[in-house]
């Protein structure tokens, strides 16, 4: 990715600004981590689910700075909560397809930014959950890096 890839980004962000599912998926880990440790199985992860179909309207709109938010709630709960990493790798996932292929800067920019938060989310912090490696190893064959 080069400098004017970013400058995409910031511009489309700043032009943009925030949109409905922002400020909420800015602060799911948050919340995830806030809750009781009993609670996060059933209630946690039926509120991830019902923010990831949000996040689907969003990124459908052309909005994939939401994506971000996703890499991060991701790596946040990886170790303690993967199921709910999961529901994050769906997200990047769902992310990428509709990005794949597409060849202006500023989609290849968001489709670079996506690929390496779930490349990034493989090892993070050496978590030692092998079902998401290889769900990512197998997400990640799907989707060429871009040179």
């Amino acid at each position: 990715m080069n400098s004017s890839s970013g400058l995409f980004l910031l511009q489309d962000l700043l032009l943009n600004g925030a949109n409905e599912t922002t400020f909420s998926t800015e602060t799911l880990q948050y919340t995830i981590k806030r809750m009781k440790k009993e609670d996060v199985p059933e209630f946690g992860t039926y509120v991830v689910s019902v923010y990831a179909e949000m996040v689907h309207v969003s990124i459908d709109g052309g909005f994939y700075e939401e994506e971000l938010n996703w890499g991060v709630i991701g790596r946040s709960v990886v170790k303690e909560y993967p199921e709910i990493a999961k529901m994050a790798i769906d997200v990047i996932v769902y992310a990428l397809e509709r990005l794949k292929g597409k060849t202006d800067e500023k989609s290849k920019s968001w489709y670079y930014l996506a690929r390496s938060d779930l490349d990034g989310l493989k090892a993070w912090e050496n978590h030692d959950h092998d079902s998401i490696v290889k769900r990512i190893d197998t997400e990640l064959a799907k989707f060429p890096a871009i040179t």
